[in-house]
């Protein structure tokens, strides 16, 4: 009999254990937001771009590079941070929306999401560019903002028409370079707080950052590769 009272003690120990584990785990969980994938939250996060290479074409001791491409869908959110999950080399990394409609006229694209472009929303001092005028739509700072995105239900990946809200993100480096790999989106939908990952990397080319790739782009304006 004592020995089956110290086994079943044993269980009872091993139970109590695992349940204080399971709500140590829940609030670690909860006090970092309900974190997923880009694609698995309320917000759902379209990555149109999974990697993008930029080489500034002249030495320069601080420049930037935007990433876009990446399509919002769901409910009303409210975006309380945007952090890349791990980088070296960075010196900042800035969030904006833009909003606007995908237009086609006579054949041509007026206007559509972004895949890389050289400098700083709304390229006010960036290079030069003849395809700026596509720029159509409201850019803002993400961070902060509350922002209504199209239904999920409703959303045809950027269809001639469609109303979008795209993410831009805005890497600065000095010149040795910088590289990104994966951003968090940190944000509040319902009274809950969330965080999503994106999966994208982003490298700038420099002097510690190099590659066949960064030899690739020597030009300048907005050439970008795809990784």
């Amino acid at each position: 009999m004592p020995s089956i009272l110290r086994t079943r003690s044993g269980v009872a120990q091993t139970i109590v254990g695992a349940m204080l584990a399971l709500a140590l785990s829940l609030t670690l969980w909860w006090s970092h937001g309900r974190s997923h994938d880009a694609a698995s939250g309320p917000l759902t996060i379209n990555a149109g771009n999974t990697g993008l290479t930029f080489s500034t074409w002249r030495s320069t001791e601080h420049w930037s590079a935007t990433a876009g491409g990446f399509l919002l869908c769901g409910p009303e959110v409210t975006i309380t941070g945007v952090s890349p999950v791990r980088a070296s080399g960075l010196e900042s990394l800035d969030a904006f929306t833009r909003s606007f409609d995908v237009h086609h006229r006579k054949g041509r694209v007026i206007s559509e999401p972004i895949l890389g472009w050289y400098g700083t929303p709304p390229w006010g001092g960036g290079p030069a560019d003849p395809h700026q005028k596509r720029l159509i739509g409201a850019i803002t700072d993400a961070e902060g903002a509350t922002v209504t995105p199209p239904s999920c239900d409703d959303y045809d990946g950027g269809a001639p028409g469609e109303q979008v809200l795209e993410l831009l993100l805005t890497a600065t480096a000095g010149t040795t370079g910088a590289t990104v790999h994966h951003v968090s989106v940190e944000y509040e939908s319902g009274g809950h707080d969330y965080q999503a990952e994106v999966a994208v990397t982003l490298k700038l080319c420099g002097t510690e950052v190099l590659g066949r790739d960064c030899n690739d782009l020597r030009k300048p304006h907005r050439t970008a590769a795809r990784n």
